[in-house]
């Protein structure tokens, strides 16, 4: 078997069942069967089945990989996932992703077709569409406010091999648990060119509902705008953006996940949606949108609890 296009790499822990509904999804694609894709997953030293899962397909496919840390490595597991890889690009994802039939294919053959050019490529979801579409982005500004706050999520990020000796620049990131921003928009830097692809491609599986600590608004507050900040200072990214972004991140992340978590108490541990609403709040507010904000989110959570109740009722309707 010669040298696969792409290498799809799953860092994972203690979520075999996930894992195997993910690995299913994958190994019956065409270009997994010809040996054009290559799975990848570095297990950060699990306790349930992933090793005896794993192993098991690796001793059925030569295109599947499995890597085992001797210990949990935490986010570390991301770059040496991708290191584990043999492919020309190497692609990360998650466990808990189920990859829609075809979707894969597709990603090998824009990959194919950028082998000499070699872009950023970034894989960008979007419920229903059939026709997948691409937009090439030659500025930061154009890449963030495409994709905003989704920069974080791990599913939309790859690496061309020739990037792979650039890791080790960005491993002490791993500790921000946004490794991946930094890695992304310092290959943006050096290839100067970004493809978007966006289209119906994955379907995310339920994940167990876990409480959610202090950490949550320093991850994805603090530690994500200060990664934004130093592509601000070096003039790679606009004040402009800068702003849209943070607000966009507000209005559009940060509000629906205080109201789920607000409606929903198993989420998160008792006291910390107050206390994290109120750093949000306070954060925001000396921005001149605040008053404007505050009645957004009152009206949103109007409305999330009128769904919420009608959904009771006719629960107990029926």
């Amino acid at each position: 078997m010669g040298k696969p296009i792409v290498s799809l790499c799953i860092p994972t822990k203690n979520e075999v069942l996930r894992l195997k509904n993910t690995i299913a999804t994958i190994v019956a694609e065409k270009c997994f069967i010809k040996g054009e894709l290559e799975l990848v997953i570095s297990d950060n030293c699990s306790d349930d089945d992933t090793e005896a899962v794993c192993r098991e397909y690796a001793e059925k496919y030569d295109n599947f990989v499995y890597n085992r840390n001797v210990s949990d490595i935490k986010d570390r597991n991301f770059p040496r996932v991708m290191r584990c890889g043999n492919g020309i690009y190497r692609k990360l994802s998650n466990t808990s992703n189920c990859f829609c039939p075809g979707s894969l294919d597709l990603l090998v053959e824009l990959i194919k077709s950028c082998l000499d050019e070699r872009p950023v490529i970034i894989t960008n979801q979007e419920l229903g569409r059939r026709e997948p579409d691409i937009k090439a982005c030659t500025t930061m500004d154009d890449i963030l406010k495409k994709i905003s706050y989704y920069v974080t999520w791990i599913g939309e990020f790859g690496l061309w091999e020739d990037d792979i000796p650039y890791l080790d620049e960005t491993e002490e990131e791993c500790d921000t648990n946004l490794w991946q921003i930094p890695t992304l928009l310092n290959s943006f830097k050096r290839r100067g060119v970004c493809l978007i692809l966006t289209y119906d491609w994955i379907r995310v599986q339920d994940r167990d509902k876990s409480k959610i600590y202090d950490t949550f608004f320093r991850i994805f507050y603090k530690n994500y705008t200060e990664h934004l900040k130093k592509y601000l200072m070096s003039g790679d990214l606009g004040a402009e953006c800068y702003e849209w972004l943070e607000k966009d991140l507000l209005y559009n992340f940060l509000t629906p996940w205080m109201i789920r978590c607000q409606l929903d108490q198993s989420r998160i541990a008792k006291g910390e949606q107050d206390m994290i609403r109120e750093k949000v709040f306070e954060t925001y507010k000396d921005k001149p949108y605040f008053n404007e904000y505050l009645e957004f989110y009152v009206a949103v959570l109007k409305k999330k609890t009128y769904d919420m109740m009608v959904e009771i009722q006719n629960k107990l309707n029926n």
